[in-house]
């Protein structure tokens, strides 16, 4: 759909903004922002609607939806008009001000998305030092270095080597000229600007195609010694752009048919599916890993993220018939989620998420020693893999190791852009507070993962259990009140449950704290 208001168009399903045919840089939340009022110019559009709308239903600052409004007129022109097209009634909400429906056009187009039968290629240019010391000059090449070989690491983005990406540097070309000669999908490039301070580095990746941006954002290296804090930055950079060219081929994806899906096309959307951890997701997951699979059989990444997925799904048909076996074997859910994993390392051992999806099923299965030495092996490949520390943290907290699941988490939490990994990696980190006693950072912890989508169980455990540490009964009923509707069911048979933990020792903190907020578990689940 695109919107026309004047010589505004809204395209909605290119995500870009052209003011008189020219387009307009905008992010990807202003932009939602933008196209959401448009969609619904008819009346006010209250702050309540838009945080649920634009942001997932996060709990933002008003600052955010400030900037995000700023952003939208800054860039179409708006900023100084008295008769602003995005008016704000305060204390009701926003509206996008056509003088009536006729005044904007709407125009319906062909989901024209030409197929992607390979994994996207990403080129990392150089950053453009704006000033002519060598120092600049040498920082600028080394970031980028550093970003190359860190974004390749993650396996199936395709990423151009050096020589490729820096010859077509500084000579002037568009966007679409370097994409066309080194056949890229999509352009990493910046620059870097000295402060009185240090240096600013900033940069954008970049769709080729439509030669609109998909991501931007800005980092200040503060030391007096440029290369120092340089290295953070191209991690940062490395695991966004990674982590947005799955978003940004998911929705391309999203408006091809089943039947029209390539292998490629299929694993985005079955990956994004599996990264929200939700296992009421996990059947669309299934069902388009196994697409890709059937599609191209040796794909490595497939057979892994599936494997990954059924670790998730598992947690919906527990007691099922599916899940019923003889006393002592292995469900047939877990062992079809093992030989995936298996199946991933054997096509290729070099995929670190191979690795990780092995990790997950042996943690699933109670080996927990055998799932470390598996996430280990996949940081051996990819150090900056968000997953693979996640996943340690996880077993630490099994093993009753606090201070190396905080780090683990900690780690994790400075290489996952995804809010899902970091409701998993909050929660983790709130237990591992209780099994050191800081029960405090417990509870902040625990009410910070409840504000994020899909909180579920484990969002509230770390805060009932913490408040019943520290005796504060009142604040622990209300907790379990709250933690209730999501999980009518929430109580320590629950926990043991679905958290299951290993070691005596700290199966019973965790026990004892749900005690003192008031719940009890059966005699049989105690006496286990």
């Amino acid at each position: 759909m695109i919107y026309r208001f004047e010589e505004l168009e809204i395209d909605m399903r290119e995500m870009v903004v052209r003011l008189g045919g020219e387009s307009l840089p905008l992010k990807p939340r202003p932009f939602a922002l933008l196209g959401y009022l448009v969609e619904n110019r008819d009346r006010i559009v209250s702050k309540t609607e838009i945080m649920d709308a634009v942001w997932d239903g996060r709990a933002v600052s008003d600052a955010a939806l400030t900037t995000a409004v700023r952003d939208i007129r800054r860039a179409i022109g708006d900023e100084n008009s008295t008769d602003s097209l995005i008016r704000t009634f305060y204390g009701r909400g926003l509206r996008f001000m056509a003088l009536d429906d006729a005044d904007v056009t709407q125009i319906v187009t062909e989901p024209a998305v030409e197929s992607r039968t390979r994994p996207s290629t990403v080129a990392i240019l150089p950053l453009d030092f704006l000033s002519s010391d060598l120092e600049s000059k040498l920082v600028a090449e080394s970031v980028a270095d550093s970003v190359i070989a860190q974004t390749s690491k993650f396996g199936l983005i395709r990423v151009l080597a050096r020589n490729s990406a820096f010859s077509l540097h500084g000579q002037g070309l568009t966007v679409k000229d370097i994409g066309e000669r080194l056949t890229a999908d999509y352009i990493v490039e910046g620059s870097l600007r000295q402060l009185s301070t240090g240096a600013r580095i900033t940069t954008q990746l970049i769709e080729v195609a439509s030669e609109t941006h998909v991501w931007t954002d800005s980092f200040d290296l503060s030391s007096f010694h440029l290369y120092d804090g340089q290295e953070d930055i191209a991690t940062t950079i490395a695991t966004s752009v990674i982590t947005l060219i799955y978003e940004h081929e998911c929705k391309r994806a999203q408006a091809r048919a089943f039947d029209d899906l390539t292998a490629w096309e299929a694993y985005c959307l079955g990956y994004a599916a599996v990264c929200t951890l939700d296992h009421r997701k996990q059947d669309e997951a299934v069902r388009m890993l196994e697409r890709a699979i059937e599609l191209e059989p040796t794909f490595t990444e497939a057979y892994a993220t599936l494997a990954y997925a059924y670790c998730v799904q598992y947690r919906a048909i527990r007691g099922s018939p599916e899940e019923s076996t003889l006393t002592g074997r292995m469900s047939p859910h877990r062992l079809k989620a093992l030989q995936l994993a298996q199946r991933a390392i054997a096509l290729d051992a070099r995929i670190p998420f191979a690795w990780v999806a092995l990790a997950r099923c042996l943690e699933a299965l109670g080996e927990i020693d055998n799932a470390i030495s598996a996430a280990q092996k996949a940081l051996r490949i990819n150090r900056n893999l968000g997953w693979a520390h996640i996943l340690l943290g996880r077993c630490y907290l099994l093993k009753n190791q606090p201070d190396n699941a905080l780090e683990a988490f900690e780690r994790g939490e400075r290489t996952s852009p995804q809010d899902s990994l970091r409701l998993v990696i909050i929660c983790g980190k709130a237990l591992a507070y209780i099994l050191l006693d800081q029960h405090e950072k417990a509870v902040a912890a625990s009410r910070l993962a409840q504000l994020m989508p899909n909180a579920g169980l484990m969002a509230h455990l770390g805060e009932v259990c913490a408040l019943g540490h520290l005796g504060e009964k009142d604040a622990a009923a209300e907790a379990i009140l709250r933690a209730r509707i999501p999980e009518p069911e929430f109580g320590p048979d629950l926990v043991d449950q679905e958290y299951p933990m290993p070691d005596p020792v700290a199966r019973r903190k965790i026990m004892k704290g749900l005690r003192l907020a008031g719940l009890m578990e059966t005699p049989e689940m105690g006496n286990a």
